[in-house]
């Protein structure tokens, strides 16, 4: 593979991994607001705890998926 290859793949992992946890971080702090709590497990709706769990678990995956890269021997 070449380095250019590497280094493209390398920036578009590291750029999901960030646009995930951005989202993610939004979405939470949204809901904090709205509930007025940082305690959001009691208070939020079914719905909300599926989409925040499942962006949580995107953005970790993304961030393994990007450490993994990173940490290759190129």
């Amino acid at each position: 593979m070449k380095a250019k290859s590497i280094t493209t793949i390398g920036e578009i992992l590291k750029q999901n991994k960030e646009n995930a946890y951005v989202s993610y971080r939004n979405f939470k702090y949204n809901l904090e607001q709205k509930y007025n709590t940082d305690w959001l497990n009691d208070v939020i709706e079914d719905t909300e705890r599926v989409k925040l769990n499942g962006m949580k678990k995107e953005y970790e995956s993304l961030y393994e998926l990007y450490e993994d890269f990173e940490s290759h021997q190129w």
